[in-house]
């Protein structure tokens, strides 16, 4: 009698446990795809306004890290460079 009562609350609390895991790994799947689009949504934005100032950004790494690359032609400007890399 109690194999049999310890056999089904094992298998009563295994089953939570697989749901709650279940649950568990949406969540983490769902997150990183959302910070995923944000990370693109952010590149794209900061390409546009990159492109409106006459400059380009490198993708530095696995995660993107953008480095602005001036031309030459906006260095020569009078234009104050230290205000675009902030």
């Amino acid at each position: 009698m109690l194999t049999c009562l310890g056999i089904y609350v094992y298998n009563r609390l295994n089953a939570i446990w697989q749901v709650l895991r279940t649950e568990e790994q949406t969540w983490l799947l769902l997150f990183h795809v959302g910070v995923q689009r944000l990370q693109k949504a952010f590149e794209v934005c900061v390409g546009l306004a990159l492109s409106r100032t006459g400059a380009s950004y490198l993708v530095v790494g696995t995660f993107t890290t953008c480095v602005p690359i001036f031309s030459a032609s906006l260095l020569h400007t009078k234009t104050s460079v230290s205000h675009l890399t902030h």
